[in-house]
């Protein structure tokens, strides 16, 4: 089942990011708010998370879009003290 939605994965997004980092994984599970997910570093600590989604088919797309976003290259910063 998991090879068959990570190719349906590389059909719809393409291939997975070429800088992957060693030990980040996403888990996914469904809780009493609907069906959450999260992003742990390779040292255990909780980086994203998701929760509230209707199915497993969208907690899925949720952390697909993640997966793709963190693979750009942009950074925005905020700073407080800009007018």
């Amino acid at each position: 089942m998991i090879r068959k939605l990570v190719t349906r994965w590389k059909d719809l997004f393409g291939a997975p990011p070429e800088r992957a980092v060693e030990g980040v994984r996403y888990s996914y599970w469904k809780g009493a708010a609907g069906w959450c997910w999260n992003l742990k570093a390779a040292n255990n600590e909780i980086i994203a998370q998701g929760e509230g989604y209707s199915s497993k088919a969208n907690v899925l797309r949720g952390i697909e879009t993640v997966r793709i976003a963190a693979a750009t290259d942009k950074v925005v910063g905020v700073d407080p003290l800009a007018p």
